[in-house]
């Protein structure tokens, strides 16, 4: 027992296994939390950008991209990391919602790195394997190699 990880408490002076507490081990409950965070904060980025488009479209100042994506919708547009932050500092709409879906994408893999670090710290080495696997497949996904 003492690699896992308990508190003691004071109502009934024993000490308590937090992976048996509700909710469970307290990674289980950070990933919960980042997995809302991470939805709700692209939810927001999208909306903030939606409504900065449709405000640059009522004034008729939309970027080049929003124009041809407006006169000639359809078609493939070319997105970088280096292209959203060029973008959203400089105030555009589209970039906005791309960081969105940026966050958006990037939450579930948020959620295999710290389940990653869950079962090292529960030291069960076929669940680290295969997560570390699925990890390696999503930055190779990412990079555009798989």
């Amino acid at each position: 027992m003492s690699d896992d990880i308990v508190m003691t408490d004071p109502e009934i002076n024993t000490k308590v296994d937090l992976k048996d507490a509700p909710g469970g081990h307290p990674i289980e409950l950070l990933i919960s939390y980042v997995l809302r965070t991470g939805v709700l904060i692209a939810a927001a980025l999208v909306a903030i950008g939606l409504v900065m488009f449709f405000v640059d479209v009522a004034n008729g100042t939309t970027s080049g991209q929003a124009k041809e994506i407006l006169s000639h919708g359809g078609h493939q547009i070319t997105v970088s990391w280096t292209s959203i932050a060029h973008g959203v500092t400089h105030g555009d709409a589209l970039s906005v919602i791309e960081l969105g879906l940026l966050v958006l994408i990037l939450t579930p893999v948020s959620r295999v790195l710290l389940t990653l670090v869950l079962f090292l710290i529960e030291k069960d080495p076929v669940f680290v394997i295969v997560s570390a696997i699925v990890l390696f497949v999503l930055m190779l996904g990412f990079l555009g190699i798989a």
